[in-house]
């Protein structure tokens, strides 16, 4: 019986070759099925739009044409060799000519070496699917995000102008492109001190982290910033006061600066802890000072005992309530007009070496003021004997304190008598030879026990007070 020429097979062909297009009804609806030869090989090819199954018949005649042409000159290796080619590169739809065209130039642009190392190393540094952004773009997501976890203002704005001065310095560079050395000729290039660069470099790492975490870098490699050099940290010589140069200090201080000066002294703690220390945490009844978490730098809560001479300097200027600082400009302006040098950290160096003297255990002061032992060896410790340790913390006022204070608001002309232990002596005559302070007996006095953790950054003091 005859086929029905609906049956019939649509055949497309040149003088050599030829291509058959079968109809066939599937459950979905009906397909196109290509037929033919390739090197003694049948090979079929589904489509399901007929336009479709045409184009494709036409694109394989015009390769198995050029096949034929070729298969002339080769001989049974080349045309073997031509055979796989042809069928490895069927799926990605580019001319074999062309391929081998991106290949010769790939490797000649990579004299020689991995064409897929290559492609492997570009497809872990710019992944097409990670998104990218500018870096102000960036910056302004990492400062977001340390604002929104509630991080210290002070950091806040320390972030903030390490991205605005990476931002500025790379405006033309993206991302991806930004490389160690670079990161490292810019930072040396700037007037910072190591220890400020080794800062900024911490930040920078934390900006990589944070980049990671975003999907904007590789998570399974390091970041470029952390490829930045480590600068060495200068050694500056230990500062501390001694007990005549504290009597000086409180001895020409006002009521505003009295707390911040003997909190430093005789209790360790760091200025940004001082500075948002409330009347209400200083708990003269229990004997400890309430640092709360959010007041410290590890976000943990710690008490300070109230040393003796610590509380007589506090009590009678206590308030219920308020900030015992107000401003940190009113404590740096006036201890800027005192006249008695400032030396950097010393308030906090002098408690912590004079702690040591009278308690020898690195590891226990270490503990009670928030340090590791290194930090205390290398920060805080300066060498004070036992007998100047007892004289430190015998400083209390004497008579007359504090009425004296409103004294002293008054007439700037003369030293109030009232630092008892390290008393002032009294103004003499034009011409006169200034005479020494005398440092008066006093029983001993008991070392105060610290336990917990300070917290809070080194060079609070100096920032604050001296900008």
């Amino acid at each position: 019986m005859k086929k029905s020429k609906k049956n019939l097979p649509i055949v497309i062909s040149d003088e050599h070759n030829e291509i058959k297009i079968y109809t066939t009804a599937g459950r979905t609806g009906v397909f196109y099925q290509l037929s033919y030869y390739r090197a003694g090989v049948r090979q079929r090819k589904t489509f399901a739009d007929l336009n479709e199954a045409k184009r494709e018949a036409r694109m394989i005649l015009g390769q198995l044409s050029g096949e034929r042409i070729q298969s002339h000159n080769l001989s049974a290796v080349e045309m073997e060799s031509y055979t796989i080619a042809m069928r490895t590169i069927e799926q990605t739809g580019v001319p074999l000519h062309v391929c081998a065209e991106l290949f010769a130039e790939a490797r000649r642009i990579l004299n020689g070496h991995s064409i897929t190392d290559a492609a492997k190393y570009y497809m872990r540094h710019y992944d097409p699917k990670r998104p990218r952004k500018p870096l102000a773009d960036l910056g302004a997501e990492f400062l977001a995000s340390r604002q929104a976890i509630g991080v210290s203002s002070r950091y806040i704005s320390t972030v903030e102008y390490t991205m605005r001065s990476l931002v500025t310095a790379f405006k033309d560079t993206s991302l991806d492109n930004l490389e160690a050395a670079g990161l490292d000729r810019w930072m040396d290039e700037r007037d910072l001190s190591n220890r400020s660069k080794n800062t900024y470099r911490t930040i920078l790492a934390c900006f990589g982290n944070f980049l990671k975490k975003r999907n904007y870098l590789p998570q399974d490699r390091p970041t470029v910033f952390d490829g930045m050099c480590v600068w060495k940290d200068e050694v500056k010589p230990v500062e501390i006061f001694t007990v005549e140069e504290m009597g000086n200090l409180l001895g020409s201080a006002q009521e505003n600066v009295i707390p911040f000066l003997v909190l430093g002294a005789f209790a360790g703690m760091r200025s940004a802890e001082i500075f948002r220390l409330d009347w209400k945490h200083i708990l003269f009844k229990r004997g400890f000072i309430e640092c709360a978490a959010e007041m410290t730098k590890t976000r943990q809560r710690r008490l300070v005992p109230i040393s003796e001479n610590l509380r007589a300097w506090l009590e009678p200027i206590a308030a219920e309530s308020g900030l015992v600082i107000p401003t940190c400009e009113t404590v740096k302006t006036t201890i800027l007009k005192l006249g008695v040098p400032w030396k950097r950290n010393a308030l906090r160096h002098s408690y912590i070496s004079n702690r040591l003297a009278l308690v020898p255990d690195t590891a226990r002061v270490a503990l009670e003021c928030g340090n590791s032992p290194n930090v205390i060896f290398k920060h805080y410790r300066e060498l004070v004997t036992p007998e100047q340790a007892k004289k430190w913390f015998n400083i209390f006022p004497g008579t007359g304190y504090p009425k004296c204070l409103l004294t002293r608001r008054k007439k700037f002309s003369r030293k109030p008598k009232w630092v008892s232990h390290i008393q002032m002596t009294p103004q003499v005559e034009a011409g006169s030879p200034p005479q020494p302070l005398k440092l008066l007996p006093a029983p001993d006095a008991v070392a105060p026990e610290i336990v917990g953790d300070t917290g809070l950054d080194d060079e609070e003091i100096r920032r604050a007070l001296l900008g």
